[in-house]
């Protein structure tokens, strides 16, 4: 069921519902709320294998079905609106409402530290600039509009589905891995 952003994950047994029930056109009950998705050994049930690090003609594989995935909801707003409404209404962890906001506030001294690490070993000159010197406070300055800016709208002519943590261990490929091939299906754990 829906939970408040604070609540415990532990199990209700009272009054919970497993489905939410509201209006596809207005998901405001949606709002401040997360769900749990609990699955089945997706590897046994639909026999399949995970593999990290990844083998070349693997590697090739996941890049395709990547692209695919992409590609299956490019310049098709009526999909990315659904997406947008129902999983994230900011796709890519870029977005700033995707972050936690610790890592915002401590821009300024994260790149100081990055100063003074690579400082020594940097190319003569490096960070004598003062924008260089000051990249941390610009980038705390216009963090909220470059977020908006490299967050398309679902009727924007570039946007496109992301799938948000994509990596060797979010990917399963169908039958035995002494099987497999370059032909084989990839198949993709929700996350």
């Amino acid at each position: 069921g829906l939970m408040d952003e604070d609540e415990s994950t532990e199990a209700k047994e009272e009054g919970s519902t497993l489905d939410p029930q509201y209006d596809e056109n207005d998901t405001s009950v949606l709002e401040g709320k997360y769900g749990v998705l609990v699955m089945d050994n997706a590897i046994a049930v639909n026999e399949c294998f995970q593999k990290s690090p990844l083998r070349l003609g693997m590697a090739y594989k996941s890049v395709d079905a990547l692209a695919q995935f992409h590609a299956s909801a490019f310049q098709r707003p009526e999909i990315l609106s659904k997406v947008s409404n129902r999983l994230c209404r900011y796709g890519g962890s870029y977005h700033l409402k995707n972050r936690n906001p610790k890592e915002l506030q401590h821009m300024v001294q994260a790149w100081d530290d990055f100063k003074k690490c690579v400082g020594p070993v940097a190319k003569s000159g490096f960070f004598d600039d003062i924008k260089m010197q000051k990249l941390g406070k610009r980038i705390l300055d216009t963090a909220e509009y470059i977020s908006n800016e490299l967050s398309p709208s679902p009727n924007c002519p570039f946007a496109t589905i992301v799938h948000g943590d994509y990596k060797a261990m979010n990917i399963m490929f169908r039958g035995k891995e002494s099987d497999f091939d370059q032909d084989q299906d990839v198949s993709d754990i929700p996350t």
